[in-house]
């Protein structure tokens, strides 16, 4: 199983929402993967992180910064970056399509 696949899977068992992936190796972004999910709310949130950071810790992943915009909380772990959204931000910043809007780099 993939770091991304153990994300994912963390994120499910925990009950976030619309969990996508969103390959980004092949285009001019930050990081080669993005991970966005929706919490049910923001103290949902903050339970999905420490979920994360427990779960991540046996494969060797480190966040290198959490970034919490109270509704939006993004974690840096230097390739990927993960994105736990309350619904109304996720609406709000269409961060699906920005994602899939980059282009190749060439």
């Amino acid at each position: 199983m993939t770091t991304s696949q153990h994300i994912i899977k963390i994120l499910d068992e925990k009950k976030a929402k619309e969990i996508k992936l969103f390959d980004l190796k092949d285009k001019n972004y930050l990081v080669d993967e993005a991970i966005v999910a929706t919490s049910l709310n923001e103290k949902h949130s903050l339970s999905l992180v420490d979920s994360l950071k427990e779960g991540l810790k046996p494969l060797g992943e480190e966040f290198l910064r959490v970034d919490d915009g109270q509704g939006w909380i993004v974690i840096d772990l230097g390739d990927k970056l993960i994105h736990i959204m309350i619904d109304e931000y996720r609406q709000r910043y269409d961060m699906d399509q920005f994602l899939q809007s980059f282009k190749a780099s060439s």
